[in-house]
Order: structure tokens, then C-alpha cells, then sequence
């Protein structure tokens, strides 16, 4: 997953693919907020916390992390054969990643980067002919046909660490949203021991406990999920609700993509 060479090390992803996804948190709920404020407008500012409990009942609790990102993988439409579109895929792969955002600090930056890397990667590819690469599956038949997929930067080898990491990020959900009482760091820990790890040589395991041991509380990490935590912290049961329905969503629709891009591996015989 985390490679040595240099061009995946890039610290900011390229912006253009991220879109909206890191700047959402930050400045989303501001002119998300005062939209249903009509007679609250010129308030907006200074008595922010004070309306914000009028209402959070009915809007803003809808403002957590998976109902702000743009590209959602239950939305994706997939084209004839099963195709999958590569930019909203890509996109949807570049929303949810940042969510490890919320994960830690810096612990979580390694993954992060290499995620972010393998987008670019494919993404390269796609933006030398839209119309061909309109798929993710007619990006790695290309190689397939050239005898590339083993080169240096192919969209395939790209495709199959991010499909892991994809898997890795779904168990991780699946484990938070299956009760109340889900640890964050034995979920984490369950969902990395049954994906990413088996792939992983020493030095990358060990960035991961060193990660796993960095991680946010529960309540915390639910506070990182909305721009404003009153929403959470004056809700907490609803909000909590919310955020596991959303997940599970998620879930559903990640795991349709990821196992159709596993079995089309596997049928053209390539890693996965």
C-alpha cells in the first residue's frame, strides 16, 4: 500500500478531484445554516450557538460528514456490463477518504497520501481520453491488451490498492455501526487485521499500530463529523442514529462496486 516511490508522496491530493470534500467541513454549515434562516440573517454571526438550537431539530442534524459529501458510492449508476463510471467512482473514493481526517491527527496522514496517490494515478489515465477510460474496467482492459499492468504507476495495480483500501475503510464501518458499544480502536484494528494487513510488510504494519493507538474516542470522533458540535452534543442518541443509517448505506453501496471490481480481477486473472 505505502510505496517508496516519490511521486506518491505528495502531500496535497490534487485538488481538482477532491472538489469540495476538505474545504465541506469548514466552511459547508455556514451558508448551509443560514439558508432555512430567512428572519435570522443579519444574527448569523454573533448569535450562531443561540439559533443554532432552534434549529437543529429539523436541518442541521442532517449536516454530518456522509450527508455533506458530494459523491456517494450508493449513487453511483453503473453503465452497460456493469461498468463502472471512473471520475463519480473516483470522487467517491476521493470524499469518503477524508474521513481519515477525523481519525487522528497526522496518524493516518500515511494512508491518506497513498490513497490519495493511487487516484491520481488512475485519474492520469482517464484524463487521456474520457470517452475510452469512461470505466474503471476499460481503463485496466487497456492494460490488459498493451501488457501494462505490471508497469511502473499502471491504473491497475492503482485500482487494486484502492480497492483494499476501500474494503478496509467499509469493514471499518461495518464494525463501528453493528452496536453501540463498538470500540474506535478495536475497530479499526479488526478492520485492518482482516484486509490491508495480509499485504503489508513490517514497516507499513507498524505504521498502522502506531496509528490505531492515536485514535479519537467515540464521542469524539462523532464531534469531528459535524462542523458544529452543539448539533451533537444537543442530540447525541438521534445524531448518533443518523450517522450509523448513513453508514450502513455507505456500506451497501461500497460493497457493490468493490465486489464487481474484484471479480473482474479475478476473471483476467490479476491480483487482487
Amino acid at each position: 500500500m505505502i510505496k517508496s516511490d516519490n511521486e506518491t508522496l505528495v502531500a496535497t491530493p490534487n485538488p481538482s478531484i477532491i472538489k469540495a470534500s476538505e474545504t465541506h467541513r469548514n466552511s459547508h454549515h455556514n451558508h448551509h445554516h443560514h439558508h432555512h434562516q430567512h428572519h435570522h440573517h443579519h444574527h448569523h454571526n454573533h448569535h450562531h450557538q443561540q439559533h443554532q438550537k432552534n434549529h437543529h431539530q429539523n436541518k442541521d442534524l442532517n449536516s454530518s460528514f456522509f450527508s455533506i459529501i458530494k459523491h456517494r458510492f450508493n449513487d453511483i449508476v453503473l453503465l452497460e456490463n456493469n461498468g463502472i463510471p471512473t471520475e463519480f467512482f473516483l470522487n467517491c473514493c476521493s470524499d469518503i477518504f477524508s474521513i481519515l481526517d477525523s481519525f487522528g491527527s497526522t496518524a493516518f496522514l500515511p494512508v491518506k497520501i497513498d490513497v490519495y496517490g493511487n487516484i491520481n494515478k488512475i485519474k492520469q489515465k482517464y484524463l487521456l481520453d474520457t470517452e475510452k477510460y469512461n470505466t474503471l474496467q476499460a481503463i485496466v482492459k487497456h492494460e490488459i491488451d498493451e501488457k501494462k499492468t505490471n508497469a511502473k504507476n499502471s491504473a491497475t495495480d492503482a485500482l487494486m490498492w484502492l480497492r483494499r483500501a476501500v474494503w478496509f475503510l467499509r469493514e471499518f464501518l461495518s464494525h463501528f455501526s453493528k452496536s453501540n458499544d463498538s470500540v474506535m480502536s478495536e475497530c479499526v484494528h479488526l478492520s485492518y487485521q482482516k484486509t490491508l494487513k495480509q499485504y503489508h510488510n513490517f514497516v507499513v504494519r507498524s505504521i498502522f499500530s502506531l496509528a490505531m493507538r492515536s485514535l479519537p474516542s467515540k464521542e469524539e470522533f462523532y464531534k469531528r463529523l459535524v462542523t458544529d458540535h452543539s448539533v451533537y452534543l444537543d442530540n447525541k442518541e438521534q445524531f448518533e442514529s443518523q450517522v450509523i443509517e448513513q453508514m450502513k448505506l455507505s456500506i451497501k453501496g461500497i460493497d457493490h462496486v468493490i465486489n464487481i471490481i474484484k471479480d473482474f480481477y479475478s476473471k483476467n486473472k490479476l491480483d487482487i
